[in-house]
């Protein structure tokens, strides 16, 4: 297909191939007739097939997708919040004065693994060894004292006969 602007009103008038070489044009536009002057002829380009866009093989999130999941998100913790997930009155806070109420293990240090093994093997030698070298004591239910330190997992406890060990925070209630 080729293509001329009309010399009166500018409009881009499309012209078949077989009146390209008359010496007179008309525009549908306008209504004018004007002479075909080959300078203002030219020729529409070829359209190119479009190369298909690579495939990622990554999968990459849309903004909705990434607001669906935020939104998702704020849902979940609002959920736990209801549900008292991030309520800390049970937990025995610094300062509090607590009451063992099953017997349990308490140990020197936070993470005391080798303990934990022991226990987890039930071998008695092992926790021997541990509270014979004093990193490990028995806590029997019924002793107080106060939390020192404190996480959602362990507190610190200084017992009332001077001692101080780490010990399960399901162990404890508060006085």
């Amino acid at each position: 297909m080729t293509y001329v602007n009309c010399p009166h009103c500018g409009a881009t008038l499309s012209v078949p191939d077989e009146y390209k070489n008359d010496k007179r044009l008309h525009c549908s536009q306008c209504n004018q007739n004007f002479d075909n002057d080959k300078n203002f002829l030219w020729e529409a380009p070829e359209e190119k097939p479009k190369a298909a866009p690579k495939q990622d093989t990554q999968t990459r999130w849309t903004k909705q997708q990434k607001r669906g999941l935020w939104v998702l998100a704020f849902c979940v913790c609002i959920a736990l919040y209801y549900c008292g997930a991030f309520d800390s009155t049970g937990t025995p806070q610094i300062g509090d004065r607590i009451v063992v109420v099953n017997n349990t293990w308490g140990t020197l240090d936070k993470d005391n693994d080798e303990l934990g093994d022991a226990m987890v093997a039930r071998d008695a030698v092992g926790i021997y060894e541990q509270t014979s070298s004093g990193k490990a004591k028995h806590i029997w239910q019924g002793s107080h004292g106060k939390v020192i330190h404190g996480s959602w997992t362990k507190v610190q406890v200084r017992f009332d006969d001077g001692t101080l060990y780490w010990i399960p925070t399901e162990a404890v209630k508060k006085e």
